[in-house]
């Protein structure tokens, strides 16, 4: 590999000198060790692809059995699909076979699952090499493992939600120097200051009767990720004091670490101990104004759900809710394609429901009491303080339906219900690469409507859709439900059949063809198909098999037409 690297790198300027060439290659290792950029170089030539160290690492190659990989992947389309989160695979393949088909290189943000079930985030950018011919003959590409800037967006993400939905005084302090880098306007207004004011100010000229030895024992707890409570005494800018109850935490903001201060005026309450059921009240009080679901949860244990939640599952009280509900994660219903405890854990024991729902972008079922209707909503999880949790809810069923009904228009012919070519050029190349892998032997059948363009002009267009959407239904019928059918054309339709072989696919297709000449299709007419049959075969390509599937089907119309026929 380094040899392939410093070769790569001399090509681009042969006119190098030896010691320029040596400074520009130890400024290259130099750049992808520091950086952690991993890297591939694919040969076309050569149909290998060679990794770097760091992109083994990165991709997990070493999880792999040897043999998956010491040859190189054939495709790095093949690996991606090893590899690429379900979530992101379809997006994913689209951007990939779009740069292909404009012979560029492309980038690409996504997931990877590696074999030992760790998720990472990386960035591929690939760069596409051309002979003088225009011929490819390498793709080199670089990967980058962005795993810990999307969980630090995620705290991000967190600390902004506490911030915005708290009714107490939050402080961000610096951890080395103690001194402000926020404050939020309740702070701001029963202190005095400007955030400008606060900024030159450290945590002491505020909390008068703080001591160094008491910072000291507190940062040594909160450095080990442990909330601290601590009650002091504020000090206004007029001089006034008021004393407070504060909980401090460690996270990161903008890169740096901090300490989260959430601070709360006791005046009223300096007597008695503020206790986790008053923060909880606090926090039910705000959520129950929101339009949006709130359930608020200890483990995944109900605590509160707000007015809306209620509403929507046809309760009265929050008591009512606990006993219809054991936890949480019971009240989302069963559904294929989104979210279920009992999917995830049969016993419902909390832990790996709330990481899967804490990965965001999750789409669970709930049942509307008053109408019976399931409604799709997009689940947010946030852990709060004390070990809570509180995930809100948004209706979202219309968009889904939107885009479910986007999704099947795109893939389908409107006419007939059956996919289009532009799935089957999708689908395809799926198939081919298990079959090239694999041996998974794969099949195919062409059919054409004998003397269709007759039906059309003597009875019209109407009854020719007629017959398209007859003979539509009894190919449905008869295939299995792996099976692809594609209306290929006009009055041609196309079965993918995988996992069969080209005698089985010979059954089918003269049992397709006896049923189609079966069909009533309400006039003094009967219609026959003739039939081309053919059998993915090794180093074929999407052009040789379609070239051995029409000469099939040519050779059945010139043998009599309905009939079937084999290459």
């Amino acid at each position: 590999m380094k040899t392939e690297t410093l070769t790569l790198l001399h090509s681009q300027n042969s006119d190098l000198s030896q010691e320029e060439y040596a400074f520009n290659q130890q400024l290259f290792n130099t750049i992808v060790e520091t950086g952690r950029i991993g890297y591939f170089i694919r040969k076309h030539d050569h149909d290998t692809i060679e990794f770097s160290k760091i992109a083994k690492e990165i991709f997990g190659l070493e999880l792999f059995e040897s043999s998956a990989y010491k040859n190189g992947f054939r495709s790095l389309i093949t690996l991606l699909r090893h590899l690429i989160h379900p979530d992101d695979l379809r997006k994913a393949i689209k951007v990939m076979q779009e740069a292909n088909q404009r012979r560029e290189g492309y980038e690409l943000d996504c997931r990877i699952i590696l074999p030992n079930s760790l998720i990472r985030h990386i960035k591929l950018i690939t760069h596409l090499s051309f002979t003088t011919e225009n011929h490819l003959y390498r793709t080199i590409g670089t990967i980058y493992d962005t795993s810990e800037l999307k969980e630090e967006q995620l705290r991000h993400e967190e600390l902004a939600f506490l911030v915005e939905n708290a009714v107490n005084e939050i402080y961000i302090v610096d951890t080395k120097r103690l001194t402000y880098l926020y404050a939020n306007a309740k702070a701001l207004d029963i202190l005095g200051y400007t955030q400008e004011e606060l900024f030159k100010m450290d945590v002491y000229a505020i909390n008068p009767e703080l001591t160094a030895e008491h910072v000291a024992e507190m940062k040594n707890v909160v450095d080990q990720d442990k909330v601290v409570t601590n009650e002091s005494v504020h000090q206004s800018k007029d001089g006034s004091q008021y004393p407070t109850r504060s909980q401090i935490y460690h996270t990161h903001y903008f890169g740096r670490d901090v300490y989260v201060i959430f601070s709360t005026d006791i005046t009223q309450e300096k007597h008695q101990k503020m206790n986790e059921l008053t923060l909880k009240k606090t926090l039910e009080n705000v959520l129950d104004y929101s339009g949006t679901l709130f359930l608020l949860s200890s483990g995944t244990e109900i605590v509160h759900a707000n007015k809306a939640v209620l509403h929507f599952l046809g309760l009265n009280t929050v008591e009512e809710l606990k006993e219809r509900y054991h936890c949480m994660m019971d009240i989302f219903e069963e559904e294929e394609g989104y979210f279920s405890a009992k999917k995830i854990n049969t016993d419902c024991q909390g832990c790996e429901c709330i990481a899967t729902l804490a990965k965001g972008d999750i789409l669970g079922v709930i049942k509307h009491t008053p109408s019976g209707q399931k409604r799709v909503m997009k689940l947010n999880l946030n852990q709060l303080p004390n070990d809570n949790y509180i995930i809100s809810m948004t209706d979202v069923t219309e968009i889904e339906e939107e885009a479910k009904r986007f999704q099947y228009q795109a893939n389908h012919d409107k006419l007939t219900g059956a996919y289009n070519r532009s799935y089957l050029d999708f689908i395809y190349q799926k198939y081919l690469d298990d079959f090239r892998e694999n041996g998974s032997v794969c099949s195919f059948i062409l059919l054409d409507i004998d003397d269709f363009k007759q039906i059309n002009d003597n009875y019209g267009h109407l009854t020719g859709d007629h017959v398209l959407i007859l003979l539509s239904n009894v190919i449905n019928r008869r295939i299995r439900h792996d099976d692809v059918f594609v209306r290929w054309g006009g009055e041609e339709f196309l079965v993918l059949l995988p996992h069969t072989s080209k005698v089985n696919a010979m059954t089918t297709a003269e049992i397709l063809r006896k049923e189609i000449s079966k069909i009533d299709i309400g006039i003094d007419c009967c219609i026959t198909s003739s039939f081309g049959v053919t059998e993915c075969q090794d180093n074929d390509t999407k052009e040789t098999l379609f070239e051995r599937l029409d000469s099939a089907l040519y050779e059945a119309k010139n043998s009599g037409k309905n009939c079937v026929k084999t290459l």
